[in-house]
């Protein structure tokens, strides 16, 4: 390997970097305009210093900010803090922007306008005109963000989602909105009622479906519908005007790949895990099923009010997963309040972290690419979806890294773990790139596959069902699971339907019989294990607690990046120590470090290769073997 080729392996990445945004380009999404920046974006949430910090100790907050490495603050507000002309904030507010733009520094601004259906009363001024009610709370922030190069975008929301009212009685304008958009929806109120099991005479009969209602199916998507158009008038009428349409926008919701989907005005997708040790699963199906930058806006890596059990290795480890599945943003929660000894100490380590991830960046997300372009998919429909994110907060408290050998049944209670949490660590485990894809997706991304993979689950939605049996007879379509026993609105489905469905399938037991035809034949079979990683979450019924995901317990990702050379990630997943054979995977040539203290050594083939807790090493492999189309054995 020589010097010359490791010194541009950098920059002839950085085209395959920059082209991400690109890669879903055939996906159903619409967009006014694409976020402009492209490179790695790692920063902190930020609270504007208060009316006694003097402008330089402003400054040297941001400067230390910048010396840790991160490339941007989140300027948290409120409806009630409001940089007025001449106010004491606005004159903070002017500080922060004139020195992140004289030293590059980016700036978001995170502002809690609430999109709250709990209020009647301003759930139904926002559907009424959104604007008016929206204007008062950002005007003064659009005259302090106009004008300075150091703003990236703006998030609205906090922590939102788009809840429905219990009673539609009060929430007239919501009402009518649902109304006619289920007018739009339906030719006649009898074609309702065949869907809602309902005896309307009238669409205005209509009142608001039960969570355990046929009719939930429809009010549960005009939710998202009315969300989206929400913060898009705010967004289209307000904020592109006055600063630009190329900047990000978003509200911080969850990770629902759906949901985004009704939200085209928002040119990010921008979410808030609450925990920094959350299933990369989640991560992994909103990057791949949307062309969207994906900005983790609050990543809870360490705080003092927050023990999640963090270190300096699940940093490094949240740091570089991010990248490879294709996010390059995050925030981190809270600058200023990682004081606690044990805290302070992955505080500390953080410069060199991020120092890593910067220089590897065109590295890992090249990786990221592989994935997003893979034509081996695992289909993701909204009932799949929502019982995969449903289970978190119900999790049994397990025993970490139990283990079973992947493609067997093992020992464990397979019938608990949430679908797609458990084809991605079928799937991960296999070293062959796949992706997520949404099922209304599988018509525009039918000539970008191979090999679809389909959770097998009760409920499958009529549309589903017609885009599998549509798919060219070219593509591999292996049901995996439980066959489906009903549509979206809890209808048992007709029997012409259940027969083309069959017809289409090869149908497998689950997703690690699957899995297993589908190994990259330079993936050890010894060492594909899935074990239980134990994580931890916190619920205001439970408080802090731990729970089991499962995940391969070292997962390989590979991209051919120049001809003879590959890249590939090594990852252990797990809290233990563990070592891989990676001489396996070069079999015929050489290979070198790319990563931490080793960076450039060659790698000794003859030997395993010891990964610490959650490490992740990156490797280049010159002249190995070609590698295996995918979807083939």
């Amino acid at each position: 390997m020589s010097l010359r080729l490791l010194m541009m392996l950098p920059c002839l990445l950085a085209v395959q970097f920059l082209s991400l945004p690109q890669a879903l380009a055939g996906s159903q999404v619409s967009h006014q305009a694409a976020y402009a920046r492209s490179q790695v974006d790692f920063g902190v949430d930020f609270y504007i210093p208060s009316d006694s910090a003097t402008d330089q100790q402003t400054a040297d907050e941001l400067r230390q900010v910048q010396d840790h490495g991160f490339d941007h603050v989140n300027l948290s507000s409120w409806t009630w803090t409001l940089p007025t002309a001449g106010s004491p904030l606005r004159h903070r507010v002017d500080v922060i922007l004139s020195w992140c733009d004289t030293h590059g520094l980016g700036v978001w601004l995170l502002h809690n306008i609430q999109y709250d259906a709990s209020n009647p009363s301003d759930l139904d001024s926002m559907v009424a005109d959104p604007v008016s009610y929206a204007r008062p709370y950002v005007k003064d922030w659009i005259d302090a963000l106009k004008g300075h190069p150091c703003v990236r975008g703006v998030i609205l929301g906090n922590e939102v989602g788009p809840g429905v009212p219990d009673d539609l009685r009060m929430t007239p304008h919501y009402r009518q909105a649902f109304v006619t958009w289920l007018q739009s929806r339906y030719s006649t109120i009898a074609d309702l009622n065949r869907n809602w099991d309902t005896a309307y005479g009238s669409f205005g009969e209509v009142s608001a479906p039960t969570k355990t209602s046929p009719g939930w199916t429809d009010y549960h998507e005009f939710a998202q519908v009315q969300f989206g158009q929400f913060y898009g008038k705010v967004f289209d009428e307000l904020f592109k005007p006055a600063l630009g349409a190329t900047l990000g926008y978003a509200s911080k919701t969850n990770d629902d790949p759906f949901l985004y989907r009704h939200c085209p005005s928002a040119t990010v997708q921008c979410w808030d895990d609450l925990v920094a040790n959350y299933p990369m699963w989640a991560e992994k199906a909103l990057t791949d099923c949307d062309p969207r930058p994906a900005f983790n806006s609050e990543l809870h890596l360490y705080h003092d009010g927050y023990q999640y059990y963090p270190s300096i290795e699940m940093t490094r480890y949240r740091y570089f997963m991010d990248l490879l599945n294709g996010e390059r943003m995050n925030s981190s929660f809270n600058w200023g309040d990682w004081k606690k000894p044990p805290i302070a100490a992955i505080d500390a380590a953080t410069p060199a972290t991020l120092a890593e991830v910067h220089r590897l960046a065109p590295v890992l997300a090249s990786l990221a690419k592989e994935e997003t372009m893979a034509r081996t998919a695992v289909l993701v429909s909204e009932p799949v979806f929502d019982a995969s994110t449903a289970t978190i907060a119900d999790r049994p408290v397990l025993p970490a890294n139990l283990v079973r050998t992947a493609g067997s049944s093992g020992s464990l209670a397979d019938s608990d773990v949430p679908p797609l949490e458990e084809a991605y660590a079928d799937m991960a485990s296999t070293g062959r790139p796949w992706r997520f894809i949404l099922d209304e997706d599988l018509s525009s991304q039918a000539k970008q596959l191979d090999t679809l993979v389909v959770p097998g689950f009760e409920r499958l939605p009529s549309a589903s069902i017609a885009g599998l049996i549509a798919l060219p007879k070219r593509v591999t379509v292996i049901w995996a699971g439980p066959w489906p026993t009903s549509d979206e609105y809890g209808h048992p489905l007709s029997r012409a339907a259940l027969s083309a469905l069959e017809s289409r399938c090869q149908k497998l037991p689950d997703i690690n019989a699957a899995s297993s035809r589908l190994i990259d034949p330079l993936m050890p079979k010894s060492d594909r294990e899935i074990v239980d990683v134990t994580y931890s979450w916190w619920s205001s019924t439970r408080g802090g607690y731990s729970f089991p995901v499962k995940y391969p317990k070292i997962e390989i990702r590979r991209a051919h990046v120049i001809t003879g050379t590959d890249v590939v990630a090594v990852i252990n997943n797990t809290h233990d120590p563990a070592s891989f054979p990676i001489g396996e995977l070069v079999k015929r040539g050489a290979a070198v470090h790319l990563s931490d203290a080793s960076d450039n050594a060659a790698v000794d083939t003859l030997k395993p290769l010891d990964l610490k807790p959650y490490d992740i090493r990156i490797v280049l492999i010159k002249s190995g073997p070609q590698r295996p189309v995918a979807g083939t054995n």
